[in-house]
């Protein structure tokens, strides 16, 4: 890669300084998987399920938000999540 004699390293240096600054100052959405939503809707899933809630009903609620899935899924994602909880308690 050849680099324009005009730019010098301090230069490139200086650029690289401030597109860091501008990638600080505007971050991106956080992103998260579907387990860690269930992972952190866990106590709120939990209670509507205490209170007769189907989990279709649930993931209907979920995907009214974006979060598509499965009762297959979910009911696997809170074991694993219930799994998780029991192993640090």
């Amino acid at each position: 890669m050849s680099i324009s004699p005009r730019i010098t390293n301090k230069v490139i240096e200086g650029l690289r300084v401030q597109l860091r600054e501008a990638a600080d100052a505007t971050p991106g959405p956080q992103w998260m998987s579907q387990m860690d939503v269930i992972r952190e809707l866990q106590d709120e899933i939990s209670s509507l399920q205490a209170k007769g809630f189907p989990l279709k009903a649930i993931t209907e609620i979920l995907a009214k938000r974006g979060v598509q899935m499965t009762p297959a899924k979910l009911s696997t994602y809170l074991s694993r999540v219930r799994q998780e909880k029991s192993k640090t308690l």
